[in-house]
């Protein structure tokens, strides 16, 4: 398995997690266990917001969304997203800002 695959082999499994505590009713988990997935899902969220923006800024710069036959990065991550427009420009514009930083 190459490198780049690695981090992508995990992600069903996070989402399976997820998926898991979703599917549980919230008034079964005690108040200590649903303040911390309060604030680890908020984490996870996060991170994967971050990670996801990095990656939609990556397609852009390789040119996807033109090769997918949009005419720009946000109107190709509404359409492959299927999410609204602003939402869209959000995360590109999150994209652009992570990638400025030091």
């Amino acid at each position: 398995m190459s490198q780049a695959s690695v981090p992508q082999a995990f992600l069903p499994q996070a989402i399976d997690a997820v998926r898991e505590l979703a599917s549980r009713p919230a008034y079964a988990l005690s108040d200590y266990t649903l303040r911390t997935a309060v604030v680890d899902l908020h984490r996870l969220a996060s991170i994967a917001t971050a990670a996801s923006a990095m990656l939609i800024h990556e397609a852009s710069g390789r040119d996807l969304p033109r090769q997918d036959g949009a005419t720009s990065a946000v109107a190709w991550l509404r359409d492959l997203l299927r999410i609204a427009g602003p939402q869209a420009r959000q995360v590109v514009t999150l994209g652009q800002v992570m990638d400025a930083r030091p």
